[in-house]
């Protein structure tokens, strides 16, 4: 019997719903667990409808990855509002990414990892960066702390960036050694908070 679909799943089509359920299964399982066959079962759909949308298990898996790095680049959005001020446009950024990551942190942990972060998404990703987003990036960063030379303003946001991902990604680690869980919402904050006082400093007071 073809299994039920979630709620989750209404409105989506069959290609959506096939990557979601793959998403999911790797998260849950992990990638050398994943078939075809049980993509299929979990997305109430055939193998041949599979097949027919994605041809190969490593053209579903490089879909997935592209799914998740589209999900990277969206938090970039948050810098080219001009209606909030540049150290406020940085702080919805790294919200927003870290929003992204708890959202399949085991997904992204495995891709990098693995080795697997590679195909079309990584090259449209890092296309994206270096064309857009690292120079938003620097544009603000710039005009909120006056740094001036190419590679210290590199390394702050390199060392940002790597401070708020790290920790989200080995959750599970942290909180059984520190007791903290970055999960929980206002934990979740604070670490953001955090990483964009590294980043630019304080806030000045009024």
């Amino acid at each position: 019997m073809t299994p039920r679909r979630t709620q989750s799943s209404v409105g989506k089509t069959t290609r959506e719903q096939i990557v979601a359920v793959t998403l999911e299964a790797i998260q849950k399982e992990g990638m050398a667990a994943l078939t075809i066959r049980q993509i299929a079962e979990r997305a109430g759909v055939n193998v041949a409808a599979v097949n027919y949308h994605f041809g190969s298990k490593d053209a579903l898996v490089n879909e997935v990855l592209v799914e998740l790095t589209a999900g990277l680049r969206s938090a970039f959005n948050q810098l080219t509002d001009e209606r909030a001020s540049p150290r406020e446009r940085l702080h919805r950024f790294l919200d927003e990414f870290s929003l992204v990551l708890l959202q399949y942190p085991d997904v992204y942990r495995q891709a990098i990892g693995s080795g697997l972060l590679g195909g079309d998404g990584q090259r449209q990703y890092l296309g994206f960066l270096r064309a857009e987003g690292l120079q938003a990036l620097k544009r603000l960063v710039r005009e909120v702390t006056g740094e001036a030379q190419e590679r210290r303003l590199m390394l702050r946001i390199i060392q940002a960036i790597g401070g708020l991902a790290y920790p989200l990604l080995v959750g599970p680690f942290i909180e059984q050694a520190a007791d903290i869980q970055l999960s929980d919402e206002r934990v979740r904050r604070e670490h953001v908070a955090i990483c964009l006082q590294n980043l630019v400093g304080p806030e000045e007071a009024a």
